[in-house]
């Protein structure tokens, strides 16, 4: 009798390595699936902060234009004031309201990402 408990024995220790390897390979696939989601929120995240940053390139731009405009009504045109709805600089302005916008939105994809 003794082979026959030798054998179960056996056979029960290939079941809990059966087991073992099991976990093992479902427990990888969760974690490659995790590690796929993370990259995926990381790349969602870089690309938005490049677009924030290509737009907070644009609003300088913008600020240095509007600044220009500005000081051309003030010093060399003599003007005493400018209104922001003045043709010289209504552009620059809505222009600049805009990028702030988008970027506004942009921080809050990145927010919703966390």
């Amino acid at each position: 009798m003794e082979p026959e408990s030798d054998q179960s024995e056996g056979r029960g220790f290939w079941e809990r390595m059966e087991q073992i390897v099991d976990k093992g390979v479902a427990a990888s696939r969760e974690l490659w699936g995790k590690a796929k989601d993370k990259a995926k929120d990381l790349s969602e995240k870089g690309i938005l902060r490049y677009e924030i940053g290509q737009l907070e390139r644009q609003a300088q731009s913008q600020l240095a234009l509007l600044g220009t405009k500005v000081y051309d009504a003030f010093a060399l045109q003599g003007r005493q004031s400018i209104a922001a709805d003045a043709p010289e600089v209504a552009a620059a302005v809505a222009a600049i309201s805009d990028i702030q916008r988008r970027v506004e939105e942009k921080e809050e994809a990145i927010r919703k990402l966390r």
